[in-house]
């Protein structure tokens, strides 16, 4: 008779033990990354929500706005650069730059794109038409300058349209 418990079964049991133990704990460490990464985006996003309308980026807006209005569609920064000044000039610029950083974050799923969309998306849309003059204006030195800011726009502005767009019911066939 074999004998079961031979050295090399006992070696090779326990480096079969050892690859499911060293598996399970890939596996439950990939799936606490994930679930990191998913909180994180989350709390990006509620930090973003809290810097908007509380900190920074809100008080360069409310500098900036008394000054101008971002939702007239009359104005934009070419009818309103005579009444700006250097420091106008330079919220505008760190305005744009938030914009642009929050894009590329979003781009790289850094903070959540719904909840970005449902708190800024008019604001982003907004000063992006509004600034458009002075962006076109900037990009003549640097084609790259708030590059992000485009693109997202054009996504965030397809899907405002087709949220507002008149719902048209399928009409039923007369009997």
């Amino acid at each position: 008779m074999h004998a079961i418990f031979t050295a090399a079964n006992i070696t090779a049991l326990i480096s079969i033990i050892n690859l499911v133990v060293i598996t399970s704990a890939a596996i439950l460490l990939y799936r606490q990354i994930k679930t990191n990464h998913e909180w994180n985006r989350l709390k990006a996003a509620h930090d973003l929500i809290l810097d908007s309308n509380l900190g920074t980026f809100r008080t360069l807006r409310n500098n900036l706005e008394k000054k101008i209005d971002i939702y007239d569609q009359a104005q934009t920064y070419a009818t309103s650069k005579g009444s700006l000044d250097k420091e106008d000039h330079r919220a505008l610029e760190a305005i744009l730059n938030y914009l642009d950083n929050l894009c590329l974050a979003i781009k790289n799923n850094v903070v959540d794109k719904e909840i970005a969309f449902n708190c800024l998306a008019a604001i982003l849309l907004a000063y992006q038409r509004w600034a458009s003059p002075y962006i076109q204006e900037c990009r003549k030195g640097n084609p790259l300058f708030w590059i992000e800011i485009d693109q997202l726009v054009n996504e965030w502005a397809k899907r405002i349209e087709e949220m507002t767009a008149p719902k048209v019911s399928p009409r039923r066939p007369k009997l």
